[in-house]
């Protein structure tokens, strides 16, 4: 069965994201990093066996790992629920065995969640044993449904100024929203916010500005981008969401085609056009597998994830 909806569609929809009780394997398409926690967190505690998810990551899952985890132990009784993160990245092998298998998981929950449509999520939504939803990305003119909908899954309350000061100066990344509405908490000590004088000084307290960042990357002054990373002092949601972004911006630098089909290009698409001149393919190619990487490591808040940035962007190495 397969369903696709708004991220506050499906918070009506489902608001466990899950059913009580549910078995076999559940695909979640979202091209949000910060939508997939939050849907993940809503599915209870007590409806898990054991209370807690084994979690594995998709280019971590073999066949051999699902033989000796999910299928041998489960005949002597143990049938705690799976998380595959970046399922998009799982071998072809694993996903054909899942798929050919998936009988052995009737007692056993496997959720697999992707970020892409590709050709492994078409064969997951389309098979007739496999529940699937995929969130739509919302359009950039539902800037004020998605602040609604993320102050409402956090338990915001903020004045009719407080919320549209932020639509006017916050960028329309979910990431940021977050971090707003985090910085703004910090600075209240409350979720109840009505007070503009605190606003200004919440909202760019340690933004990191994801454009600026991209332009010192772009033009490969990258022990910059690393220094103003090492400033900020960011926390794991915000590397989350600037390798999520960078990951993106590195591919436009690899196919910058697109441009040429706008009418009316914008001075970021300009400058992606001019800084793709100065890469050759194969390094894009390597730092957009480091990007990719990186969001890996920031989900598993990796305290060595800064000298790992710092291994490889450091003046001396670049």
């Amino acid at each position: 069965m397969f369903s696709k909806f708004l991220p506050w569609d499906l918070a009506r929809a489902r608001s466990n994201l899950i059913d009580e009780g549910q078995k076999g394997i559940f695909a979640f398409l979202s091209p949000d990093p910060f939508f997939e926690r939050l849907f993940l967190r809503k599915i209870p505690h007590h409806w898990i066996e054991g209370g807690t998810f084994e979690v594995q990551l998709g280019n971590e899952l073999t066949v051999n790992w699902i033989e000796e985890n999910w299928i041998n132990i489960g005949l002597f009784g143990d049938n705690k629920p799976g998380m595959v993160l970046l399922a998009d990245q799982m071998p072809k092998e694993s996903k054909t065995f899942l798929l050919e298998n998936e009988a052995y998981f009737q007692d056993r929950l496997i959720v697999l969640c992707f970020q892409s449509s590709s050709k492994h999520w078409d064969e997951f939504k389309n098979h007739d044993k496999v529940t699937a939803i995929q969130l739509e990305a919302p359009r950039f003119w539902e800037s004020r449904k998605v602040l609604q909908f993320l102050c409402d899954e956090m338990g915001f309350d903020l004045s009719y100024d407080v919320f549209n000061f932020l639509l006017d100066n916050v960028p329309f990344e979910t990431g940021d929203y977050v971090q707003a509405l985090k910085n703004l908490a910090l600075e209240s000590g409350s979720l109840k916010i009505h007070d503009m004088h605190l606003v200004h000084r919440a909202v760019s307290m340690h933004r990191l500005d994801h454009f600026e960042l991209a332009t010192l990357f772009g033009s490969k002054h990258r022990h910059h981008f690393l220094a103003t990373l090492e400033r900020s002092q960011p926390e794991f949601d915000e590397l989350i969401s600037l390798f999520s972004f960078m990951e993106k911006h590195v591919g436009k630098l690899l196919d910058p085609s697109y441009v040429q089909a706008k009418a009316k290009p914008s001075k970021y698409d300009k400058e992606i056009e001019a800084h793709a001149k100065l890469w050759k393919p194969y390094e894009l190619t390597s730092e957009l597998e480091f990007m990719s990487q990186m969001v890996i490591h920031a989900k598993r808040k990796d305290s060595m994830i800064m000298q790992l940035m710092r291994n490889r962007w450091h003046p001396l190495h670049v």
